[in-house]
């Protein structure tokens, strides 16, 4: 009756710590690649793609620019699928130990906003700044 119990809670251990890397690693946002965006592009098209600006602001030059706070950093869906699917094999192999290691490795590599500024004039993309922050 021991045996049984003990193994109940070894497997109810893996099942509820198993996982969470993976979560973590498949819930990651997906960069934005700046190289998708040309100058001379419209604004409107630049706000279908990535939305609306967190704010907008006026330069020197007269350009108008959108700023946005966006993930330009990390994996793509194939990279995070990749990842994902190892660290669900090391849980498996590992009966869930893995974790221990892989959760806070994910955390601590989580994905940042970085400052980005779309700048146009007469609503044709002019250009991306990528300022200091």
């Amino acid at each position: 009756m021991k045996r049984k119990t003990i193994l109940s809670a070894a497997v109810s251990s893996v099942l509820l710590l198993g996982g969470c890397s993976v979560y973590m690693e498949s819930t990651r946002p997906t960069p934005i690649n700046l190289n998708q965006f040309h100058l001379g592009e419209s604004r409107d098209t630049v706000i279908e793609r990535i939305g609306p600006p967190g704010a907008q602001m006026k330069e020197s030059d007269g350009a108008q620019c959108d700023l946005y706070r966006l993930y330009t950093k990390g994996y793509g869906a194939l990279g995070k699928g990749s990842i994902a699917f190892g660290e669900g094999l090391a849980d498996v192999m590992t009966w869930g130990l893995a974790e221990i290691v892989l959760s806070p490795i994910e955390a601590a590599t989580k994905n940042a906003k970085h400052p980005i500024n779309f700048c146009y004039k007469n609503e044709k993309l002019v250009r991306i700044e990528r300022p200091h922050s």
